[in-house]
């Protein structure tokens, strides 16, 4: 058996939590040795911002990062002064991920576009150029920016992640991004195809090093496998798709390690809405979980599937 390298560990930060509940994740992630924590942005909660911003304060150490910012709510000059800032704030923590947004919410706040892919592109590229320090200039189908250019750009490079689901959203984020987000409700039949496509996208970029982050439903004790199952319903997967983990440590260890084996390089665990105390859960996964992560295991064999659409489950992840 080959020794796979242990992904980087997390926690998520889900919408269907109250921000009351942000310090006390944020501080239970880092306290037991977890690498990141992943904070969602779905309309017409919370806004990421103030929760990566308070989660960095309240934090030394771990990795935050927003799944996702979408683009049709922020011009893409105060989505890169927002970044910059945080990214200055607090050097060599702070991730950003963008998203085209449910297009149901879209639509509801009035930025709903004919061609989202567009504007994922068009955004995506007029951010990361302000990251890096550049003036641009860019009248394109949606974003249109005149001799902008940031004051106070990030220290460090910083390109962001783009969180995708079809394989049309792959390839953008393979040749954009510094790392795909990718949602909940995904089989290992699912994952191996989208890290496939997320990599060769960058391979064809000339990129190294793309992350892949999972959005990775998790529940352990009585009824687990129910509750995964209740709680994939819960952001729009369909029952019994057979995605998450659910067990005891080795069991949920097992099912990161073989998403690992297909590429991921970071899985965020989403607890399930009905874990009565969440700071015993961080525990578990960075205590219980976390250890057995470096053990050797081969990744699955599996035939490849059949190329599919773009369609892809409900929050894949959403914003």
């Amino acid at each position: 058996m080959d020794t796979i390298a242990a992904p980087r560990l997390g926690m998520t930060f889900t919408s269907a939590m109250d921000p009351e509940q942000l310090v006390t994740v944020a501080t239970s992630t880092e306290r037991h040795g977890l690498d990141e924590l992943w904070v969602f942005e779905d309309c017409f909660g919370a806004s990421s911002i103030p929760l990566v911003t308070a989660a960095l304060a309240a934090t030394t150490r771990i990795r935050v990062g927003i799944a996702l910012a979408p683009v049709p709510l922020r011009n893409p000059a105060l989505m890169a002064m927002e970044f910059a800032t945080l990214a200055r704030l607090f050097p060599a923590r702070f991730v950003p991920g963008i998203g085209t947004g449910v297009s149901e919410w879209m639509a509801q706040a009035g930025e709903a576009v004919a061609s989202p892919m567009a504007l994922l592109r068009e955004s995506a590229v007029a951010v990361t150029r302000l990251l890096h320090g550049e003036e641009v200039t860019v009248d394109g189908r949606y974003v249109h920016l005149d001799r902008v250019r940031l004051t106070r750009p990030p220290a460090d490079r910083m390109t962001p992640f783009i969180g995708a689901g079809g394989p049309r959203m792959q390839a953008l984020a393979g040749e954009l991004g510094a790392g795909t987000i990718l949602g909940t409700g995904l089989t290992e039949e699912d994952i191996e195809l989208r890290c496939r496509q997320t990599l060769t996208a960058a391979r064809e970029a000339g990129k190294t090093g793309h992350e892949i982050v999972l959005l990775h439903v998790v529940a352990t004790g009585d009824h687990a496998h129910a509750r995964v199952d209740a709680e994939l319903v819960y952001w729009g997967s369909p029952a019994g798709i057979g995605a998450g983990a659910a067990g005891d440590a080795e069991e949920v260890a097992g099912s990161i390690r073989r998403a690992a084996g297909l590429g991921v390089t970071s899985v965020s665990v989403m607890a399930t809405q009905d874990v009565a105390d969440i700071g015993e859960f961080i525990r578990f996964v960075g205590e219980d979980v976390r250890p057995l992560l470096t053990a050797r295991a081969a990744p699955p064999s599996r035939a490849p599937r059949a190329a599919e659409g773009n369609a892809s489950p409900r929050h894949p992840p959403r914003s």
